[in-house]
């Protein structure tokens, strides 16, 4: 889905009105939906679908060895793919490898962000044993702005997943996984952001970029806010810059839509926990 340079200055002209192509202000984000544990074989995961960006997360947590630059901690490991119909009707530029690694790196350094999550929880043996979060992201189908959604359905993935708890012998070295499910531990999100994704197309900003819109912008920038209103990442993707003035206006939108989007996020919860899911293709309705 290529546009021309005369949709792209219909595009602007519209943003520039607060009038953009799919009936939205400037400042109005897309509604979504949530499905929780649509992977019964993840220890937790996640769909969320907005508008055409459909994002499955699963998070699966297994033993291995710490790394050795942090020898007393877990750690996290993200990987993300992209269906092979995610692109199809896309504009050529949208190169699957590039997004799959692009999304990849925002969510790794995010989740590596201090205070986001606890990994020395994550160490059983320092220098021997730990555990490990993997993530795996799914595109299904790309309708513009993956970041937001891709985090949003990390976090709640990580809200459902648990740790199984380990019981040690008499040595501390030895140790055994209990099968018992509820003594398992839920892993700490409260540092878990959330992303706000801001588009500058001509001299308008708009929150929540549609395809259309990423093709006709200059630059892209997501901001990971955390549940105190704090900016703790930021990654801009395009080809122009952002001025200092207009960055300051940015983050303070998405500080604003941060604090709604939290006070939200236990009601989206148990919304989404109350719909009937079926597998993997099952949509939260």
């Amino acid at each position: 889905m290529g546009i021309s340079q005369t949709e792209k200055d219909f595009i602007k002209k519209g943003v520039l009105s607060d009038i953009r192509t799919d009936g939205r202000t400037r400042k109005k984000a897309r509604e979504f939906n949530v499905d929780i544990n649509p992977l019964p074989q993840a220890s937790g995961s996640a769909r969320v679908m907005m508008d055409m960006t459909d994002i499955v997360v699963g998070v699966k947590i297994d033993l291995s060895s710490p790394k050795i630059d942090s020898p007393n901690q877990g750690y996290v490991s993200v990987s993300v793919d992209c269906a092979s119909s995610a692109f199809e009707t896309l504009d050529p530029s949208y190169d699957p490898q590039n997004i799959s690694t692009d999304l990849s790196r925002y969510l790794t350094n995010i989740l590596m962000t201090k205070e986001c999550i606890n990994l020395k929880k994550l160490c059983i043996i320092p220098r021997q044993q730990c555990w490990v979060l993997y993530v795996d992201v799914l595109l299904l189908s790309y309708g513009g702005n993956i970041h937001d959604s891709a985090l949003l359905a990390l976090r709640y993935s990580l809200e459902n997943a648990k740790i199984p708890s380990v019981k040690f012998g008499d040595d501390g070295m030895a140790f055994e996984i209990s099968n018992d499910i509820d003594s398992y531990e839920s892993i700490e999100i409260d540092g878990v952001p959330l992303s706000f994704t801001f588009a500058q197309i001509g001299d308008g900003i708009v929150i929540d970029p549609s395809v259309a819109e990423e093709l006709a912008a200059q630059t892209c920038l997501s901001i990971a806010i955390n549940r105190r209103n704090q900016v703790v990442y930021m990654q801009s993707r395009g080809r122009g810059s952002i001025k200092h003035n207009i960055l300051l206006d940015i983050m303070k939108a998405a500080q604003n839509n941060a604090i709604e989007t939290f006070n939200n996020y236990k009601n989206t919860l148990a919304e989404s926990k109350n719909r009937k899911s079926v597998g993997f293709l099952a949509v939260g309705v």
